[in-house]
């Protein structure tokens, strides 16, 4: 009976958790991971009985990967017990290359007030790299009705660059908002 060798990769920064098998015959061993940082990775062959093992190692680059944030329009809009809300807002987180969404990234919205900008809170990225500001009925300060834009930005990880998108900010006045 044969028995597969099996080859060990170890990143100097990372723990892999998939195992390795090669296939019969093939001096080929693959991993795919997504834990991997810069840094040096080692393989350990442990040998069988007709071959030796071996082990080496490699310096490794991850670069990150551009990103890329859109959103659309947003209203600030007044309700009938005379506080402002914005009833959606949202942003979507994608890479460039690809245009992959990015999953559970925080993205902060910010009202570009003629004070300076106003935090209106953060929200993490879905499956779909959609950040959606919730509750979905946003009480905003009075001072957020001089904002004409709002922007929503990505700080970046250490495997995707960061990025920031500004989206139009419009004050509805009517029909007043329940």
């Amino acid at each position: 009976m044969y028995a597969a060798p099996r080859t060990l990769f170890r990143p100097s920064r990372a723990r892999l958790s998939a195992g390795i098998a090669e296939p019969p015959g093939t001096g080929n061993a693959c991993i795919t991971t997504s834990a991997l940082q810069s840094g040096t990775v080692t393989a350990t062959y442990s040998g069988n009985t007709c071959f030796t093992g071996s082990t080496g190692t490699l310096a490794v680059t991850v670069n990150q990967a551009n990103t890329t944030l859109t959103a659309g329009p947003a209203q600030v809009r007044l309700r009938v017990n005379d506080t402002f809300v914005i009833p959606a807002m949202s942003a979507t987180l994608k890479t460039t290359a690809g245009a992959t969404p990015v999953a559970g990234q925080t993205v902060t919205f910010r009202a570009n007030t003629a004070d300076g900008p106003v935090t209106l809170g953060s929200a993490t990225t879905d499956v779909s790299g959609v950040a959606t500001l919730a509750p979905s009925q946003l009480t905003v300060p009075s001072t957020v009705i001089t904002a004409t834009s709002y922007t929503a930005s990505f700080t970046g990880t250490p495997c995707y660059n960061a990025s920031s998108v500004t989206a139009p900010l419009s004050l509805v006045l009517f029909p007043l908002l329940p």
